[in-house]
């Protein structure tokens, strides 16, 4: 509102126009609403820090802990490898020695020269000889599984523990973004 009119004289203190303050009070309390949200996002923001961290750190030790877990699963599932393996060549042998059993009990039996009772004992003795060289091979391709399966568990472990050590970043990342609350409060 404008209380005087153009070229008028005035004496001094004289209230000359008066400014409708609704805007500015609008624009205050609008300001005033800005600043509480923004320390309020900011004090939020400094929580979430601390959470992070902790998170972060717990993440990485269990993840380094299943990485070690699961190296010590490969370490044994190729020990128990290493094991079937040497089991097939003692099997394989043993195997042999009865083949060579037979053939030389069956020259023997066919001149009568032992009793049918011990040729029919070796031709058991090699069918069981063979039935253990079979079942070792089952076990050295049971074992050989195992094995990748370990190392498949190991490469998960340490995706997990690659993953899980991006979360110092997403710490510097909360800091920052606490900071960039705290700088536009």
């Amino acid at each position: 509102h404008v209380y005087v009119d153009d070229n008028q004289y005035v004496k001094a203190g004289t209230l000359l126009v008066q400014i409708d303050p609704k805007d500015y009070r609008i624009a205050l309390d609008s300001s005033k609403a800005t600043l509480a949200n923004d320390e309020a996002t900011a004090a939020a923001s400094l929580v979430n820090i601390p959470v992070t961290e902790i998170n972060t750190s717990s993440q990485v030790t269990s993840a380094q802990a299943n990485v070690s877990h699961a190296r010590a699963g490969v370490s044994a599932s190729e020990k128990q490898l290493s094991a079937a393996r040497a089991s097939l060549v003692e099997a394989e042998a043993n195997n042999s020695k009865a083949q060579d059993d037979v053939s030389r009990f069956k020259k023997l039996v066919d001149k009568q020269e032992i009793a049918e009772q011990q040729f029919t004992q070796s031709v058991d003795t090699a069918k069981a000889a063979n039935a253990a060289v079979d079942a070792a091979r089952a076990s050295v391709e049971i074992a050989q599984d195992q094995v990748t399966q370990a190392q498949a568990k190991l490469s998960q472990a340490q995706a997990m523990l690659e993953s899980a050590e991006t979360g110092p970043r997403q710490v510097r990342i909360q800091q920052s973004r606490a900071q960039a609350y705290a700088a536009l409060v």
